[in-house]
C-alpha cells in the first residue's frame, strides 16, 4: 500500500470516527431521560378514572425542551406531549394543513424514536426550534371528522395515519406514525397556566369524540 492511499484511508477513518463521536455526543446531550412518575400529568384526567389509569402501565420521557408521557385507560391509549418553548403561544395561532407527503421525513431525520413498537410511533428531532410557531400537518390518508374547540383547548376528532408538527418555515420536527392504518384519534392542544400541552387519545376499541370527557380541561 503506497503512502498516498494509506493517508486517504486514515483520513476517511478519522472523518467517520469524528462523525460518529459528534452524533453520539449530540444524542446524549439532547435525548430524553426515561422516568416513571404516573402522577406527573394525572391532573389532566378526571378524578373518577385516575386510580385506574395510575395503576396501569405508564412511562415518561423528559428533557429540557419537552416532555412525553403515555397512559392507558381500559383500551384507550393517552399520549401527552408538553413543549416548553411554546408557553407564550396562543392556541388561536395554531395552523392545520392536510394532504402532506411525509415520505422524505426519515431520510433527513436525526433524533429519537419514542413509543417504539407502539401506535403511534413518535419520531422527534433532537432539537425542536418551533420559533413560537406551530403547524399540524396531516397526510392524505388522514381525515378530520369533527373540529373541537373550547375556552383553552383546540383540536379535532378524526382518523390519523401520519401527522407532523412543524414550525412556520415548514421544518417537520415531530412525526406521529400510525404504522398499520388510519386510526380514530382525539387530538387536542391545551393551554393551562402558560403550559402548551398536546393530548392524543386513540383506542383498541371503537370510540368517538365523547372520549374527551375523561379529561379535566379547566
Amino acid at each position: 500500500m503506497n503512502i498516498r492511499r494509506k493517508s486517504m484511508i486514515n483520513a476517511a477513518i478519522a472523518i467517520i470516527v469524528t462523525l460518529l463521536f459528534v452524533f453520539f455526543i449530540r444524542g446524549f446531550a439532547y435525548s430524553h431521560s426515561t422516568k416513571y412518575d404516573p402522577q406527573y400529568y394525572s391532573w389532566l384526567l378526571k378524578d373518577s378514572i385516575k386510580n385506574e389509569i395510575i395503576n396501569n402501565v405508564s412511562i415518561g420521557d423528559f428533557r429540557e425542551s419537552d416532555n412525553h408521557y403515555t397512559y392507558n385507560y381500559k383500551k384507550n391509549h393517552i399520549t401527552i406531549c408538553e413543549f416548553k418553548e411554546l408557553s407564550f403561544m396562543k392556541i388561536s395561532e395554531i395552523t392545520f394543513k392536510q394532504n402532506f407527503d411525509f415520505s422524505q421525513f426519515k431520510d433527513k431525520f436525526t433524533g429519537e424514536v419514542l413509543n417504539l413498537n407502539l401506535s403511534p410511533e413518535i419520531n422527534m428531532k433532537f432539537k425542536l426550534p418551533f420559533h413560537n410557531s406551530f403547524c399540524v400537518n396531516l397526510d392524505n390518508n388522514s381525515k378530520i371528522i369533527k373540529w373541537i374547540e373550547g375556552k383553552n383547548y383546540r383540536g379535532f376528532f378524526g382518523n390519523i395515519s401520519q401527522m407532523s408538527l412543524s414550525n412556520a418555515q415548514g421544518e417537520d420536527l415531530v412525526l406521529f406514525n400510525y404504522k398499520q392504518e388510519a386510526t380514530p384519534t382525539l387530538f387536542l392542544i391545551y393551554k393551562f397556566e402558560g403550559r402548551f400541552i398536546l393530548i392524543l387519545i386513540n383506542s383498541d376499541d371503537k370510540f368517538d369524540d365523547s372520549i374527551i370527557n375523561i379529561l379535566k380541561l379547566e
